[in-house]
Order: C-alpha cells, then sequence, then structure tokens
C-alpha cells in the first residue's frame, strides 16, 4: 500500500463531499437561523465551484496512470463517460450561476427552469455511478466530486 498525493487528495475530497452532504441535509431538514444558512450555502457553494475541476483532472491522471490493460475497455469508457458528464454538469451549472450577475434585461434567464436543474442533477447522478466503474484514487475523486456537485446542486435550491 503506497501513500502518496493521490491518497491524501482522495482522503480530504471525501471528508469535504461528506461534509457537504451532511451540510445540505442539516439544510434541508433542520430549520436553521438564516445567517448560518446562508453562511453554509455561500460555503458550498465556493467548495464545489473550486473543487470539482481539478477532482476531476486528479481522477483523469490517476485513470490514465494505470495503463489500458489494468481495466476492460467497458469500464474504462464509463469512467470517461463519468468524468466528461460531470465536467459538462460543472460547467452548464457555473455558467446559470454566473449569468444572473451579467445579465442586462429582467427576462434574460427566464428559459431556466426546475427542468434544467433536475436534468443537471440527473446528470451529476449518473456521472458518480458511471465513476465506480474506475479503480484506486480515480474512483473515490470521482465520486467525491460528484457529491459535492450534487451538494452545490441542492443548495442552491430554496424551499
Amino acid at each position: 500500500m503506497k501513500f502518496g498525493w493521490t491518497s491524501t487528495i482522495s482522503t480530504a475530497s471525501s471528508v469535504a463531499a461528506s461534509a457537504a452532504v451532511a451540510a445540505v441535509i442539516a439544510l434541508r431538514h433542520r430549520g436553521l437561523a438564516g445567517g448560518t444558512e446562508e453562511m453554509i450555502r455561500a460555503a458550498l457553494t465556493m467548495i464545489a465551484f473550486l473543487f470539482v475541476p481539478p477532482l476531476v483532472g486528479f481522477s483523469y491522471l490517476n485513470a490514465a496512470s494505470l495503463g489500458r490493460t489494468d481495466l476492460p475497455r467497458w469500464r474504462r469508457g464509463l469512467g470517461l463517460l463519468s468524468m466528461v458528464t460531470l465536467s459538462v454538469a460543472w460547467i452548464i451549472y457555473a455558467i446559470l450561476q454566473i449569468l444572473p450577475f451579467a445579465q442586462t434585461r429582467p427576462d434574460f434567464l427566464s428559459f431556466v427552469s426546475l427542468g434544467w436543474l433536475t436534468t443537471i442533477l440527473s446528470w451529476t447522478v449518473l456521472a458518480g455511478l458511471f465513476a465506480l466503474a474506475l479503480r484506486g484514487a480515480a474512483r473515490t475523486q470521482m465520486l467525491a466530486a460528484a457529491l459535492l456537485l450534487w451538494a452545490w446542486i441542492e443548495a442552491g435550491i430554496f424551499v
């Protein structure tokens, strides 16, 4: 068993993703004070916005370092599909979060509905399931990235 930067990143990302999911569950099921709720939502937004792309990148590097003979072709394909799906979901959701600050007309984002969020959330869950085809640190990092993105999307939904 070797330890290095991959195991450190995997462990830290798993802890951060678990904490993010626990925070979202606390937001949904407990009545938190207004300032506390906004602080948690802002922290989840920043953490997911900043850490999902590097986790996907590290996951790709770890999967590529395994070599082509370690995994069957279909598992490598599902792992790569997981990375692409999660990256696209992150990009679309990040754009949807940034665009309201740049709008010039009030009806600029009127096409964005709950259906868009449902689609992005479904892509995130699907990417997490596809990540199970990976092995080692790549799997852990992709699952952590999927959980972080899921927590970010859920934190952005106000009930």
